[in-house]
């Protein structure tokens, strides 16, 4: 009896270590992930172009801004980017024109492609 109650300890003992040892590497790994996200960036800009996804064509939703000094800028929307109008209202892509005002909030990822992660109608 009094064997059976120290082995049952031993167990509950050695037990919560591999436990504890789980919970700190699982920490340990999701403090690293962080820092590999790219910083994200803004941009405010006139749309020259808004390209809506056509799956069966292979054609990705694209926003295209021309920014102050000219320069084109091409953005990838993806479904989990948001849109919102002048008044934070969530609105789709699709009633976003050519000559608005937007502010465009994106990452450029290592291949070198702008994913807009929010995109706001200023004007």
């Amino acid at each position: 009896m009094k064997q059976s109650i120290i082995i049952l300890i031993s167990l509950i003992f050695f037990g919560s270590f591999s436990v504890l040892s789980f919970a700190q590497q699982q920490t340990q790994l999701i403090s690293i992930t962080p820092s590999l996200m790219p910083k994200p960036k803004s941009l405010t800009g006139k749309v020259d172009s808004v390209s809506l996804a056509n799956p069966a064509k292979e054609i990705r939703s694209e926003l295209l801004v021309t920014d102050k000094g000219n320069k084109k800028i091409t953005f990838l929307v993806k479904s989990t980017t948001t849109i919102y109008d002048i008044n934070w209202k969530p609105v789709n892509l699709d009633k976003i024109t050519k000559d608005m005002l937007v502010k465009v909030k994106y990452i450029t990822t290592k291949e070198g492609v702008n994913e807009a992660t929010s995109v706001k109608i200023v004007k």
